[in-house]
């Protein structure tokens, strides 16, 4: 398994490439890894959040990407949603 990010805002890059390599790291060992699911989701930033369409507010960008992994597990039946 190998997770990219592409981004055109530079000010992001080195800690994109970092938490992607981690990410891709920790799916290529295998075994429960639905925990970066809520790890991610819980990051805030500092400087304040912001709405995604549908105003659905998200703390950061790191928690997005939870949010992003959580649909992926759940769409190939890693993690049971709870509907």
């Amino acid at each position: 398994f190998e997770v990219f990010i592409n981004s055109k805002n530079m000010e992001h890059f080195q800690w994109i490439v970092a938490l992607t390599r981690i990410m891709s790291a920790v799916f290529r060992k295998g075994g429960d890894v639905t925990f970066l699911v809520e790890e991610l989701k819980a990051v805030f930033d500092p400087r304040g959040g912001y709405f995604r369409p549908g105003g659905v507010y998200m703390p950061s960008i790191v928690a997005e990407l939870g949010l992003i992994i959580e649909q992926h597990l759940k769409s190939i039946g890693m993690i049971k949603d709870s509907e």
